[in-house]
């Protein structure tokens, strides 16, 4: 099990996304479960992504259009979420 960190911008982001919306939330909560467990856990399909903001990091699925961003610290003993995404249309933050 992973000790887990947040970024601010996640923060903002989190409640941004699922102020109205508790599916979403109950969704994001199970999905930062899975990854302090294990994350390469199946249900979050996790894989690499660049993004302009954090260059290269991970995704984890959420939702259909939902994706938590997230690195390894640089020993590898924590889980640094570093933001809540969408994954398509015009605000999508990786192809």
């Amino acid at each position: 099990m992973y000790s887990i960190d947040y970024l601010s911008l996640f923060e903002k982001s989190f409640i941004r996304l699922v102020k109205k919306n508790l599916s979403i939330r109950k969704k994001a909560e199970k999905t930062i479960d899975n990854l302090i467990k294990n994350p390469r856990h199946p249900s979050l399909t996790t894989h690499n992504v660049s993004v302009k903001e954090y260059g290269r990091c991970f995704s984890g699925w959420v939702s259909g259009d939902i994706r938590i961003l997230w690195a390894f610290n640089d020993e590898k003993v924590s889980v640094v979420i570093l933001d809540i995404v969408v994954h398509s249309g015009k605000h999508r933050v990786y192809h």
